[in-house]
Order: structure tokens, then sequence, then C-alpha cells
């Protein structure tokens, strides 16, 4: 975890972004990421998988951590958009577009999706995840 606070204290520094928002990105990274790693009965880890790409890169996934039985419920894993535009380098599996059948839909996005929440596989429809 020190490692991702100096490298996001490296990237808002070089983005401009002043020491208040610096804090609450750090207070959100600490109430979100702890279910990953701290539930003892958790059904899912956070793991770097081994590159595969062709330059060899690292990237993270979420794994079951037993076999999961038919409709079991997950603990509920955080996430959170960026306000406004921000251009940060990320790929297409980091950004979450709202639909006009979505509640809170503005026809503006994608945006970029952080927290555990961004490693799971979902199409956020109302029986598999919930953007709210």
């Amino acid at each position: 975890m020190a490692g991702d606070i100096t490298v996001c204290n490296q990237l808002f520094a070089s983005l401009g972004v002043d020491e208040k928002a610096l804090e609450k990105t750090i207070l959100w990274w600490l109430s979100a990421y702890p279910m990953v790693f701290l539930l003892k009965d958790r059904a899912v880890s956070l793991k770097q998988r081994k590159g595969s790409g062709e330059d060899g890169t690292r990237g993270f996934c979420v794994i079951a951590t037993r076999n999961l039985t038919q409709n079991k419920f997950l603990f509920k894993l955080m996430g959170s958009t960026q306000e406004g535009k921000i251009n940060i380098p990320h790929t297409q599996l980091s950004e979450i577009a709202s639909q006009p059948r979505d509640e809170f839909f503005d026809g503006e996005g994608p945006y970029i999706l952080a927290g555990p929440i961004r490693y799971v596989n979902h199409d956020c429809q109302q029986w598999d995840a919930e953007f709210v």
C-alpha cells in the first residue's frame, strides 16, 4: 500500500492536484481496499498476474480463493469514478460509461473506474452490479 500511495502522490503532483484532494483519495483507498486484503473469509482476492503482453507487463485480477456456489453473494467491492474529465493513461478495461437506462445517466464519459470493483468482469446489470 505504501508504494501505491507514493505512486498516487507522484501522479497527483504531476497533474497539479492539491494536498486536500490527495488526502481525500488516500483515505478513500484505505476504506475501499481492506475488504480485498484483510477479510478472513473472503471469497475473492486481488492478485498480480504474470505479464501476458508482448512487452511483459504485469496486471492485476480478482481470483476466487475457493469454489463458489451458485447464487453466492460476495462482499461488496467499492468503486469510484473521477469527477470531470481527467486525461491519465488507462485501458478500456478501466472505463465505465453510464447508459440511458441508468438513473444517473449524464451523456458524458466514459469515466475511469477506480477501486477494487474495476478488477471484476461485470456488466452493471441490476442483478450483477449497481451503479450508484
